[in-house]
């Protein structure tokens, strides 16, 4: 029996991982296009390039029986509206393309993963100041990146970074059937 399990980090400037029970590893950072804003303003915004995505999924997961995918839970900050506007839209264009698919899926919030794969002392802590929450996101980031880059040794991660990876990575331990 082939299965395999899919990790999206969700996002615009996300990344999605399949990894396969008999080894074989694939990898993508979200395709996504920019367009024309709608808003009365000249400027761009950047979409989930649907078609595309759709195509790299039913060329990676042919001949699976049994698929487990897992995406991240979009980010929702009503103080960051443009940046929880575009991880909705991501969202909903990436759950269409896997119920079209027929793939299920699951939501995963990141501090489940990142709890299970990343050193406890990295998650840093919940400040009040601006400074160190930006820091201690970009710890995080690294930290993430790193245990990514040993675990999948041979890919080149782009800006979109190695969180598609260890959400596959964290789908695999939990749920990969082995037959």
């Amino acid at each position: 029996m082939k299965s395999c399990v899919i990790g999206i980090d969700n996002g615009v400037s996300g990344s999605i991982c399949i990894i396969h029970n008999y080894g074989k590893v694939f990898y993508t950072p979200t395709p996504s296009f920019n367009q024309l804003s709608y808003q009365k303003e000249a400027k761009f915004f950047t979409r989930v390039d649907t078609e595309r995505l759709e195509k790299w999924f039913i060329e990676n997961i042919k001949d699976s029986d049994v698929i487990r995918c897992l995406i991240e839970r979009p980010f929702v900050n009503p103080k960051m509206f443009n940046s929880t506007l575009s991880a909705i839209r991501a969202y909903e264009a990436t759950i269409i393309i896997l119920e079209r698919l027929k793939i299920p899926y699951e939501n995963i919030d990141s501090k489940e993963w990142q709890i299970a794969l990343l050193p406890h002392g990295i998650l840093g802590v919940k400040s009040k100041d601006k400074k160190e929450r930006k820091e201690n996101k970009k710890k995080l980031k690294q930290a993430a990146d790193n245990i990514a880059k040993r675990l999948f040794p041979g890919f080149k991660f782009l800006e979109s970074g190695g969180d598609g990876f260890l959400i596959a990575e964290h789908a695999r331990r939990n749920y990969m059937v082995f037959q």
